[in-house]
Order: C-alpha cells, then structure tokens, then sequence
C-alpha cells in the first residue's frame, strides 16, 4: 500500500480498521514528502488513541514499539502520549524496571508538556516508586523548570515538594543517631524553602516525640491552630511509616485538605469540630481535583479520599476526634467512593495504588478485597454506561457490603452530573463553534467529545475530513494547512 493509499483510507475510514495497515505502513522508510504533507502526527495519535478506548492495550505496546524503534524523531515529538500510557499501564502491572524506562523521556524533556510530566510524576508518587523520584528530582531538575521562561514562577513546586519529604524522611529514619535537622533545613534552601522556627520546632515535636494527648493538642489549638496541625501532620507520617507509606504520600494527602477545613470549620474551637466533614461540601471539594472542563484526573481525587481515611483514623485512635465524628467520615467518604468507582468504572485500574497501600485498619479485609477486584477488573472493562457494565462486577458487589449501595447511588448521581458537563459544554462552545464552521449544536457536540449516540459504536467520521494540502473551507483560497488548519 503506497502513502496516499493509506491517506485516503485513513481519511475515509474508521481508525480501528487500519491498525494492521499503519502497523506495516510506519515500520518502513516513511518518504520525506508524507512526513512534509500529510498529518502524520495526527495519524498516529488517532491510532494509539482508538486502540486505547477499545482497551486493546497489546496493539498499543505493538505500535508504540514500532514507532519508538522504527520512526524515532516522530516518536520523540510526541513521547508524551505514548510513554504517559506505558506509565499507567507499567504501574498497574508493578514493573518497576518498565515504568522507570517510560518516564525517562518525561525527565529529559519536561517543558514539551509540563502538565502531561506532572501527571504521570504523580503517578509514579502514588505507586511509591522512590528509587525513580529520587533518580530524577533534584537540584539539575528542579532548577531547569524553576528558571524556564515557558513556565510560570512556582512551577516547580512540585518537585520541591517531593524533594523536601523525601529528604525528610531520611531524617526522621536517622532519629535513632542524632537527626539532623539543621542539615535538612540547610539542603532545603536551594528549592526556594523558607522554614519558620516555630514550624521547624512543629515538626521536631510531631516526628520524634510521642504523640501528645488530645488535651494538650487542644490547647495548642487554642493558642496556636497553625502550629498544631504540624504536630499533628508530623505525628501522621510518623504513623503512615509504621505503615510502610511513604512520607510524601501522607503530605500528599494532607497538604490538600485544610483548604476544606478552614473554608468550612474556620471559627472552630477544637479540633474535633475543625475536622468535622459534611458529605455534599466534602464531595464536592474532592471532585474538584479530578474534574475540569476537557481534563479529567480522577486519580489525584481518588488518592486524596482514599488517603483520607487513613488520616481519620489516625485523628480517632489518638482521640483527636469523637466517635461520632469519625463514623459521619467514614460514612460520607464511602458514599463518595460509590460515586468515583461508578464514575470512572473503566479507568479506576490507573489508581490501583490505592490497593498496594496497605489496608486501613477501619476498613474491613471482604470490603478492601472486592474493591480491589473492581480496580483489577476495570482493566478489561469498555467505555460504556455503568447500567451497562453493572453486570461486569455483580460478584464483587454482592460480597462488598455497603458499599454496593453507594456505588449504585453514585452512578445515578454520576449521570445527573455528566448532563450538566454537556450542558456546559454547550453553553461555552457550541454558539462559536457553529458561527466558525456553520455547524449545528450537535454536530458540534459530537466532534468535540469524539463519541456518537450509542456509544458502543466507534466514532467514525461522516463527512471526508479536509487535507492538509486541500484548500481552506474558510474561502481564503489558503492550503487548510496554512489557513485554518
């Protein structure tokens, strides 16, 4: 098959047929004129893409394979959305080795997407690849995203962040000797940390004394709110290491959720009223990590409500908060579990980290099993609607309790929200879309969200998508390349 019989099958068919074609057609010398003329890029994007929604992961590594070996600049061009996948995927399957080779590119190369290098630096947080995070966050690191002119200042907060705990960790594991803790203020001042005495006697007194009281919590509280959550932060890590969890999973965790507390319980005089939660505002706040317009990260929003109940519990079994309190947690949190796992059913197998954290002690063995069995399976699980896919994981909820009820609730709440997106959607882009190309809303919807009505059938274009070398539909008379495109 010659280049332009590729392109004028691949401009007039559906994606998933010509995977075989694509295969054979880019394992060989490409011309320099279809590189030049043809969207080239946009092919293999589609390619690996359409495989992905079908879940045919094995032709993915196949073509990722053949672009990598066979077309390497194109493959370096557009790393990001090959390895971003061999991150995910390497993850889930617990290959140390492989996940370290896919984020390679992602060290090398952070400004070419910052925000797809983050992403997936934060995956390989959450699986607790430290020997990967501290090959590649360091001072060489840090400083080349702190200083681009293409980033904003802050930027590289995150790798600081990362850098800090780990470092501090390393402290805390030392207390048997002498920690060093001038050391660790002193390294810190190279990643732009300006630490406060009293944050820094905080610390000192939450990782290496015994956890005070909730008396004596309380009335630092009182006195001083700021500095007795460090206490209490510092006397968690302590206690997630106990656990085997790393130092930057708990800040992880806890860095996020006193915006929610002082937003909600600013006034309160103790800390049992200070973590007080209530369910909707609660829900709310966490979805807001995962959902934005076109960009969703259901992962950074799964690890900081699964995270948070280990917090709680550490708050309860130090009588930092009541019985009652603690139990209104764990209530709310599984009704906003049911919700997240009928939400994002098909892709809860990227966050399976929460499943090789160990199991939080208020959570029962049948409940953590299951729910890992849903994460398993949802590998294999195809995008479609959750009444569709119910019957996929009917064993597991017949066996995980209470939850089952809110997974169901939380996919009626799940579709009421998805029709607000879409109305969004509308509303923002639709007018500008049909006065641009002359196209009505639905036609609009549908190219933009790349699905059709029934959603089991592949999205196959219906109209010949304009070449790159054809002229402009616009009338500039322009080659759409030039134009347009």
């Amino acid at each position: 098959m010659t280049v332009e019989e590729f392109w004028d099958k691949y401009m007039n068919s559906d994606v998933l047929s010509l995977f075989d074609d694509a295969c054979e057609l880019f394992s060989t010398d490409l011309p320099d004129y279809f590189i030049e003329e043809y969207d080239v890029e946009e092919i293999l994007l589609e390619v690996r893409g359409h495989q992905e929604t079908e879940k045919n992961f094995d032709k993915i590594l196949e073509f990722t394979d053949i672009i990598k070996t066979k077309q390497p600049e194109l493959y370096q061009k557009l790393f990001q959305y090959f390895d971003d996948f061999l991150i995910d995927y390497y993850c889930f399957k617990q290959d140390a080795e492989q996940v370290k080779k896919a984020f390679e590119n992602f060290n090398n190369n952070p400004l070419q997407d910052f925000e797809a290098y983050l992403t997936q630096l934060n995956r390989v947080l959450f699986y607790q690849h430290t020997e990967i995070l501290e090959q590649y966050v360091n001072e060489e690191s840090y400083r080349s995203v702190q200083e681009s002119d293409e980033l904003m200042d802050g930027d590289g907060f995150d790798l600081a962040f990362i850098k800090m705990y780990t470092t501090l960790q390393r402290v805390y594991e030392s207390k048997g000797k002498d920690p060093d803790m001038a050391s660790f203020i002193s390294s810190m001042e190279y990643y732009d940390f300006e630490f406060k005495d009293s944050y820094v006697s905080s610390l000192e007194t939450g990782l290496f004394k015994p956890a005070l009281d909730a008396e004596r919590i309380n009335d630092l509280f009182k006195k001083d709110k700021e500095n007795a959550f460090t206490v209490i932060r510092a006397s968690f890590f302590s206690y997630m290491h106990s656990k085997d969890i790393q130092f930057y999973i708990s800040a992880k965790i806890t860095n996020t959720l006193p915006s929610y507390w002082h937003k909600k319980n600013k006034t309160a005089k103790t800390t049992n009223a200070f973590f007080a939660i209530e369910t909707a505002s609660f829900d709310e706040f966490i979805n807001s990590f995962s959902r934005v317009l076109f960009s969703l990260n259901e992962s950074e929003s799964i690890a900081i409500l699964w995270g948070c109940v280990y917090f709680y519990e550490f708050l309860y079994k130090h009588n930092y908060i009541s019985h009652e309190t603690f139990e209104n947690f764990l209530q709310s949190s599984k009704v906003i579990k049911g919700r997240i796992i009928a939400s994002y059913l098909p892709d809860l197998w990227k966050s399976d980290f929460v499943h090789i954290w160990p199991k939080p002690d208020c959570i029962s063995e049948v409940e953590f099993i299951q729910e890992h069995n849903i994460f398993k399976k949802s590998i294999g699980l195809k995008y479609k609607p959750f009444s569709e896919l119910r019957a996929e994981i009917s064993d597991e909820l017949a066996k995980i309790g209470e939850l089952a009820h809110h997974i169901d609730e939380g996919a009626k709440q799940s579709s009421k929200m998805d029709t607000s997106l879409l109305d969004t959607i509308f509303n923002s882009h639709t007018q500008l879309a049909q006065n641009a190309f002359g196209v009505s809303d639905e036609e609009c919807l549908r190219e933009l969200l790349r699905v059709n009505e029934d959603t089991d059938i592949p999205y196959i274009r219906e109209e010949k998508k304009v070449g790159r070398n054809e002229p402009c539909p616009c009338g500039s008379g322009k080659k759409y390349k030039k134009c347009c495109g």
